[in-house]
């Protein structure tokens, strides 16, 4: 039930900022890739592509900061992915148009079809995690991904089964 609320949530606040369409679970048996991620989100206007390519370097500039300051052994991409990560949410926590601001851009998870825009989920997609993707343009705005994790689920006749875990 827990999940089905959140899930409910995450399309209500995508919806909101013009991101999601309609969630579907795998069909019983098939696996899928699911992303978790923040995101950006610029409206349209007036150097809105401007703006987004900015906040890009902004982050860009912080991160590459931040990992300098480290000493060489915890210069790991471990450390790269916390300061990333944590830079990418304050800076969405205050320039954002969407209402995941609130959570530092934090959208949750999704899958490759379904739940959010063509190009949203084609430019997520393409994305390692902890990596950010090139600004993008859909129909809502201009918007800047981060993505944070992958996972492969399992569907079942009620929805999905955990993801499968590393041996």
């Amino acid at each position: 039930m827990l999940a089905r609320l959140r899930s409910s949530l995450l399309l209500s606040v995508l919806a909101a900022s013009g991101v999601a369409a309609q969630e579907t679970p795998p069909p019983p048996g098939q696996e899928v890739t699911q992303l978790r991620a923040r995101h950006i989100l610029v409206q349209a206007g007036d150097g809105a592509a401007a703006k987004i390519a900015a906040i890009k370097k902004q982050i860009e500039a912080e991160v590459a900061r931040e990992v300098a300051k480290l000493p060489a052994p915890n210069n790991s991409d471990k450390e790269r992915a916390r300061i990333l990560d944590a830079a990418f949410a304050r800076i969405a926590a205050k320039e954002s148009a969407c209402p995941s601001k609130t959570s530092g851009g934090d959208i949750g998870w999704f899958g490759r079809h379904g739940v959010v825009v063509e190009p949203f989920a084609k430019a997520a997609f393409a994305v390692q995690p902890f990596h950010m993707s090139e600004p993008l343009v859909t129909e809502f705005g201009h918007h800047l991904i981060l993505v944070t994790d992958r996972k492969t689920v399992r569907g079942t006749e009620k929805g999905v089964l955990p993801p499968k875990l590393p041996r």
